[in-house]
């Protein structure tokens, strides 16, 4: 056991010798050496005025590939700072806190010396603890700015060995005090006509190029000056980089188109100030185009402060009506002679101020109808609104129920109003044009624009190849066929289909009803009046809807014709549930009176007019009788003839 014990110790031994052989190892002759050179790592500080606090760059020193080994035991490095910079008063010296010049790393310790208060120069002794490891280290520089001078500062490093390099390293820079001033975000539209504070986007920030740059104390403000016709509505939201310092404004009670700023304590490193939540009272005396905020100085910022910022745009008067850039995004599709369906069409218009104030309160915003076209009076609900300021009761109907009229109440802040429709809240008249039906938005808020909401789509054409004439009094005269052609399958749904004639006209008997094409279920044709002694009319079923288009054939029409029948052309108007609603909350057929022309779907098959008898030219014959005597042409007296 005690073999064992002395053997463990003699190899101990060995080891610490060989370790002691390389830690004083010099160089193999001709062995190429890389001397270790310094770089500046980390932000180069920027002073404007005495400070204890913030400390240089650092300086790294770093072996690598060839120039491993190189620094040894009792290499010094002499580091040594210019004119008005001196090391720090040495308190506690550890890892943590520099109070002295130090070296960090591995593969070297380095002795710390003491420095004294003042001292501009120190020089560290190096050990080295392993040839064979790379050596990597920093050296910290906390100082004390006595004077501000001008340009780089330099620390200039000399050392006793070939293995460092020599060198000198910018590791701060002196500069003037400035505080500077921009600003970030999106600049915006405001109105000069809003009677409201109105918001900026912007932010704008306050940003010194040093610790201390911004002046602290009332006689060294910063003010913040809008222009003319502009003024704080209320003191923004300040705020700063450091915990460390506050930003106190206040809106100058004498020109409240400034705004003051100072700060407490001064900053110890360089600082960004920032204003957010900015309102401003616009009058009608701030000039149109961008908003700018300048700054300036007083006191000691006198000489440090510049910059502006653009914090919005000022605009007159501006409103956009066009579909929403949300919400309904496909056009639906409404037939000829019914509502505009069970679904509301929300969204369908978009008004929106570009700025505030645009829409003129006590105004109002009308929305029209196009020909044909009319807003449901059976409905308790109307177009609806939704938005700040605009009246959203039911609205005034008026110009024969084509125009609805909101109020507009005042408001400050920019709005969008966006306008829905109510189902079945549109009724189309059966004859309205096939295309657009386009809402025309007008009033005296100052709203101007046409906006399509949805597509008006046919539902049949109605044709008669000829218009024979019939005579007053007279029955069963033929009249000419009539063509029912569905625009397109579905468009005729499950209902009726009545054919109704004019005053003083009726059906001599039932005409011939054929399906010439598609797919339509019909039912046998009846008679009918509609009142007693009122209008015949001729009612087709149609039991279900079809799925391809077809087409209706109406032959061997007779018409008796009354004398009290008007002269002119016998119309026959087409209508009934099959083509034209008469659903009590969508009742087209009461909306538009079948009686006023061109609100129904009519055609022309016959012509009334006197059917008189068959005219004979007038004609006189001449002859003569008696007995053919003589008379003398030589006879002066009148001579008698016997015929």
């Amino acid at each position: 056991m005690k073999n064992k014990n002395k053997k463990r110790i003699s190899i101990l031994l060995v080891l610490a010798m060989i370790m002691t052989m390389l830690t004083g190892l010099a160089i193999p002759a001709g062995a190429t050496t890389t001397p270790v050179t310094g770089v500046v790592i980390g932000h180069v500080p920027t002073f404007v005025a005495p400070t204890p606090v913030t400390s240089l760059a650092n300086i790294r020193f770093s072996e690598s590939g060839a120039s491993i080994g190189n620094i040894r035991t009792g290499d010094q490095i002499t580091v040594t700072l210019p004119s008005g910079v001196v090391f720090r008063t040495v308190y506690a010296v550890t890892d943590a806190v520099y109070s002295t010049p130090l070296f960090t790393g591995a593969g070297v310790t380095v002795t710390h010396p003491t420095v004294a208060p003042g001292d501009s120069s120190v020089t560290l002794t190096l050990t080295r603890l392993n040839p064979l490891v790379a050596a990597s280290f920093v050296l910290t520089l906390p100082v004390n700015v006595t004077t501000v001078g001008s340009g780089a500062i330099n620390a200039t490093v000399t050392t006793n060995t070939t293995a460092i390099s020599d060198g000198t390293f910018a590791v701060g820079t002196f500069a003037i005090a400035a505080v500077t001033m921009d600003g970030t975000g999106t600049i915006g539209t405001i109105s000069r006509f809003a009677l409201a504070p109105q918001l900026s986007a912007i932010t704008i920030r306050l940003r010194e190029n040093a610790a201390g740059a911004f002046a602290t104390g009332a006689p060294n403000q910063v003010v913040l000056e809008l222009p003319e016709g502009v003024t704080w509505a209320a003191t923004p939201a300040a705020a700063s980089t450091t915990v460390y310092t506050t930003v106190y404004t206040a809106i100058d009670t004498a020109n409240p188109r400034k705004l003051n700023l100072t700060i407490t304590p001064a900053t110890t490193v360089a600082t960004t100030f920032t204003l957010s939540n900015i309102r401003l009272n616009v009058s009608r005396l701030a000039a149109l185009g961008d908003l700018v905020v300048t700054v300036r100085g007083k006191g000691l910022n006198a000489d440090r402060v510049s910059g502006s910022v653009v914090l919005a745009r000022v605009a007159d008067f501006g409103i956009d009506v066009r579909r929403p850039t949300t919400g309904a995004t496909v056009i639906p599709s409404i037939n000829a002679g019914f509502a505009s369906g069970i679904t509301t069409l929300n969204n369908m218009i978009e008004v929106r101020e570009v700025t505030a104030g645009s829409l003129i309160g006590g105004g109002t915003i009308t929305l029209t109808l196009p020909t044909g076209t009319q807003f449901n009076t059976a409905l308790t609900t109307a177009p609806t609104v939704a938005g700040i300021g605009v009246t959203a009761a039911t609205p005034l109907l008026s110009n024969a129920n084509r125009t609805a009229t909101f109020n507009v109440a005042t408001h400050a802040i920019a709005r969008t109003v966006l306008f829905s429709f109510p189902a079945n809240s549109i009724l189309v008249s059966p004859t309205a044009a096939a295309g657009d039906l386009a809402v025309t938005v007008a009033g005296t808020a100052g709203t101007a624009g046409t906006i399509n909401i949805a597509t008006i789509r046919p539902v049949i054409a109605v044709t008669s190849p000829a218009v024979p004439t019939l005579g007053l009094g007279i029955g069963e005269q033929s009249a000419a066929n009539i063509v029912i052609t569905e625009a397109a399958g579905g468009r005729i749904v499950a209902g009726n289909l009545d054919l109704i004639l004019p005053t003083g006209v009726i059906f001599s008997d039932i005409p011939t009803v054929t399906l010439a094409s598609g797919n339509l279920m019909l039912s046998s044709a009846i008679l009918g009046t509609t009142t007693p002694g009122g209008l015949n009319f001729l009612r087709i079923p149609v039991i279900t809807a079809s799925t391809v288009a077809s087409m209706v054939y109406i032959s061997n029409i007779r018409y008796d014709i009354s004398r009290i029948a008007m002269d002119g052309p016998v119309n026959v108007t087409i209508d009934g549930s099959a083509i034209v609603s008469t659903a009590a909350t969508a009742n087209v057929s009461a909306a538009f009176d079948a009686t006023v022309a061109g609100n129904r779907l009519r055609v022309a098959n016959a012509r009334v007019g006197v059917v008189a008898p068959p005219v004979i030219a007038p004609a006189v014959t001449m002859d003569g009788t008696g007995t053919i005597g003589t008379i003398s042409r030589f006879a002066l007296a009148p001579q008698l003839s016997a015929i």
